[in-house]
């Protein structure tokens, strides 16, 4: 998945408060590699902010893990071009179920 911080942007949405990890790994243009980590804890939309990179990302793992005991989670990954947003996964993620994209 590529990511260009001027023009697009790559959102997580929730439907529960139930706890939810994010970890990215992604690769810069000049071909340096970093992790960016989230904690989601409630009904959201959470943009997801690679502040550190001033030219195009490529995400190479993106991995979102239900961390509540008890409660399911409806999780969306959507990138959102101009003023469009297309969805790139959904899936409804039990409890404690690693899900990777």
């Amino acid at each position: 998945m590529n990511h260009q911080n001027d023009v697009d942007k790559i959102q997580i949405i929730t439907s529960t408060v139930a706890n939810v990890d994010v970890v990215i790994n992604y690769l810069l243009q000049n071909g340096t590699k970093g992790n960016h980590y989230i904690k989601i804890s409630s009904a959201t939309t959470t943009d997801v902010d690679i502040t550190n990179a001033d030219a195009p990302v490529t995400i190479e793992l993106l991995s979102i893990k239900n961390t509540h005991g008890s409660t399911s989670n409806t999780i969306t990954v959507q990138k959102y071009f101009n003023a469009d947003s297309y969805q790139e996964f959904k899936v409804c993620s039990i409890a404690s179920i690693a899900k990777l994209v």
